[in-house]
């Protein structure tokens, strides 16, 4: 494994220092500063290279153990390697790396003695050189790593004045007898999410989060993040598919962005890290798991608008609506008023109010079939009806309204005298169509005759109407109904307003629109779970 540059600046001569660090498991790790290349491995004590990738030891506190490592110098002048033992750290990424030469160790490097700290070794040849690990008698147990640092004694210096301290490593763990007890820990789990500009779209959020090894173990672990949503759902998910070590009592931060997660209002980081293995000796160790979570606002600022926008569109049309029937009412009351005092003519133009009154029946559908279509088209369906039984005929018509006044005490006798000679007149209306021809018709009453006739002469009865032309002549007599007249709101209503019934209808349809929405988020969520299990 390679590690980038280091640099440190020194005061006094203003030298920059950069280190190369090279720790590659199962080889040897080796190092080119440019003029001269070696590597160093574990080996025996007889000076063969062997297949470990570093060294490892378990001992008691108080205890020693010594093993070796093979210096090959690859180049083709003798060289002088400086051999010291320095503290294991992870870095802020999560990698493995040593402290450098003008840092003093204070753990297991402090514990490493080498048996020649200073060793030339001839051009194309190697050295065996003796490493000892001695543990203090109050050393805590667990694991505790460092490494076996080799340099040059004497660094390069490239034309700019920097000098260049490239080193090779092997790895050195030591495991102290007693209580091993792995624990990590996850803090510090922050999310920065922006929405989508798209309406209801995904988005990305960014996460970061600190991995802390808490125990005494070193240990291998997989993160795993995931993004919930209510009632737990899973809205994104993403696994790093590989393993960090972390070193006991070390820390580092990890940044990743996942994609793809949905704005559900209030969304939830959830970051798992499991332990996979303990590198080190063969013991039995429990494998343990950390979990944090966050919630952070995925509002999706651009659906809300959309809706917003939409209601005020609705809130509109209703608005107008409502304007112009109130307006309806208020001249149909003020014709009343004024019928009680005498006739009174009145112009509707009946085919433009149906044509409104259509439109405006139509948009309502429309808002309606978007969650309902079922109970849209039965209000339609309702709609149309009330508006066939409530119109006018087409085109301009002139009406005639005669209200007649409240009986007296005087001629209620007279009245009960002539009522089965003569009924009395309920409603005469009077229509002249555009070529001139005038008809009268009377309802439930006396047939009221044009100037020319007989008024004297009584109608053909209760509950019959006769229309009569413009001479004078009678036609066939047509039966009416004998029950009272249709109340004024029966006849005269808003070709586009809705019966109690058919409200009761839109009132349906939107529980529908409600409950097809549910359905519909709850089986986009699951679907998004399965694609994401998946």
């Amino acid at each position: 494994m390679t590690f980038h540059p280091r640099t440190a600046t020194t005061p006094l001569a203003a030298v920059v220092l950069a280190i190369l660090v090279a720790l590659a498991p199962g080889t040897a790790a080796s190092a080119d500063d440019g003029s001269v290349a070696w590597s160093v491995t574990p080996a025996g004590a007889d000076g063969a290279a062997d297949a470990r990738s570093r060294l490892e030891f378990q001992l008691d506190p108080g205890g020693t153990a010594t093993d070796h490592v093979l210096i090959d110098n690859a180049s083709t002048t003798d060289e002088t390697f400086r051999v010291y033992g320095a503290d294991a750290i992870n870095t802020s990424s999560g990698g493995y790396d040593l402290l450098t030469a003008d840092k003093t160790s204070t753990d297991a490097g402090s514990w490493v003695s080498i048996d020649q700290p200073q060793v030339t070794v001839p051009a194309l040849k190697s050295a065996v050189v003796a490493v000892t690990v001695a543990v203090p008698t109050g050393a805590t147990p667990g694991d505790h790593s460092a490494g076996v640092v080799v340099s040059r004694v004497v660094p390069q210096t490239t034309s700019d004045g920097v000098v260049m301290d490239t080193r090779v490593a092997v790895r050195l763990s030591v495991r102290v007898a007693g209580e091993l007890a792995p624990a990590l820990a996850v803090s510090g789990l922050k999310v920065d999410y922006t929405p989508s500009l798209v309406p209801f779209g995904p988005s990305e959020a960014d996460v970061s989060y600190t991995v802390r090894n808490t125990g005494n173990v070193t240990v291998l672990g997989e993160p795993r993040l995931r993004v919930t949503g209510p009632l737990g759902i899973t809205l994104a998910s993403a696994a790093s598919g590989t393993t960090q070590e972390v070193l006991p009592g070390q820390s580092f931060t990890v940044s990743s962005t996942l994609a793809g997660v949905d704005a559900a209002l209030v969304d939830t980081a959830v970051v798992d890290v499991t332990m996979v293995a303990a590198p080190g000796p063969d013991t039995q160790i429990p494998l343990v798991s950390t979990t944090s979570r966050a919630t952070f606002a995925a509002v999706p600022w651009t659906g809300i608008l959309a809706i917003v926008v939409l209601g005020l569109g609705v809130w509109w049309f209703l608005r107008q609506r409502r304007l112009r029937r109130v307006e309806g009412e208020s001249m149909w009351a003020e014709l009343v008023e004024h019928a009680k005092g005498g006739d009174v003519l009145v112009t509707r133009p009946g085919a433009s109010d149906r044509s409104e009154g259509s439109a405006s029946a139509l948009l309502l559908v429309a808002c309606l079939l978007v969650g309902g279509a079922v109970g849209g088209a039965v209000a339609t369906s309702g709609s149309m009806t009330a508006q066939a039984s409530g119109a006018l005929p087409g085109g301009v018509a002139t009406a005639r309204l005669s209200v007649p006044a409240a009986p007296t005490a005087t001629s209620s006798a007279s009245q009960a005298a002539t009522a089965s000679a003569t009924p009395t007149a309920a409603t005469t209306t009077t229509t002249t169509t555009s070529n001139g021809t005038t008809t009268t018709t009377t309802m439930a009453g006396t047939v009221r005759r044009p100037a020319s006739g007989n008024a004297s002469t009584p109608g053909p009865g209760a509950g019959s109407s006769q229309v009569l032309s413009e001479s004078g002549s009678s036609s066939t007599p047509t039966p009416t109904p004998s029950a009272a007249v249709l109340p004024a709101d029966a006849i005269w209503r808003s070709p586009s307003g809705f019966t109690p019934a058919q409200w009761g209808l839109v009132s349906v349809s939107g529980l529908v629109l409600l409950g097809a929405a549910g359905l519909a988020v709850r089986a986009f969520l699951t679907a998004r779970a399965a694609q994401v299990a998946g």
